[in-house]
Order: C-alpha cells, then structure tokens, then sequence
C-alpha cells in the first residue's frame, strides 16, 4: 500500500495480493483517521458479498473468484469500541460483463485497487439498531 495526501483527502493505492479492510485498517490506523468516506476501483481476485434478508436479520455471503473489475465500490469508516470499522458496498464485472454486487465482507486487490478517501470532522460511531439488527451509524 502507499498513498498520498492532497490537501485534507488521501489517494491510496493498493497492490496485488492485498487485502481491502486490513488495509484500510492500517492506513486509518498509521493516519489517525477516526471516520471517512470513501470510493475506489480497480480490480479483485476474490470477493465475498452478501445480501441482508431484512426478514430473519441476517446476510446471506457468497464469495465470487476473478479476476474481476471494481466497476464501483463506496464505503465508510466510523468507530466502534475506539476501533476503525467499515461498511461498504461494490459492484463487480466479469470477464462476459456479468455484474455482481453486495455488501464487501472480504476483498482480495487483483492487479491495484485505487481508492480516494475523504476524512470527516464529525465523529460516527455504530450501534446495533434491534429493530433491524444491523450495527448502523450514528453521529456524537
């Protein structure tokens, strides 16, 4: 991983063989970054996605091999217990153009993954919500 600063955002590059969120963990660790928001492409060799059944308040994982292109990911980074933690989603393409996406569990960087990462003042935090049973966001 490298990055660079360009006024108060981050353009991080990652390489092969990385793996997306203990990547971010790091970064966010080394940079002092409590909450952001953040976008990228590129392409991965494995992603595991699920889809949340609202109904029984649990995700139901898969996990696709690519090579495949990051034709879109977003996601954030909040704070839970005074540890970075990230919510993100992506679409992903194929080799006959067939797009997958869902919530990101796991993400292994095929070739680079190129993200743009933009911090926040305002601090957000995660807390399980009963009625849906997801950990959502929350502004202090």
């Amino acid at each position: 991983m490298k990055f660079y600063k360009d006024g108060d955002s981050y353009v991080v590059i990652l390489k092969l063989g990385e793996e997306l969120f203990g990547s971010l963990a790091n970064f966010a660790t080394q940079n002092n970054l409590k909450t952001a928001w953040f976008e990228a492409f590129g392409a991965t060799k494995e992603v595991e996605l699920g889809y949340y059944n609202l109904e029984a308040q649990k995700y139901v994982w898969r996990v696709f091999s690519g090579p495949l292109e990051i034709t879109g990911l977003q996601g954030n980074i909040a704070q839970k217990d005074g540890q970075p933690v990230f919510h993100a989603h992506g679409s992903f393409a194929d080799e006959s153009y067939n797009v997958v996406g869902g919530h990101i569990k796991k993400l292994v960087v095929a070739g680079t993954c190129e993200l743009f990462i933009t911090p926040l003042n305002l601090k957000l935090t995660r807390q399980l919500d009963d009625e849906v049973g997801l950990e959502l966001l929350q502004a202090e």
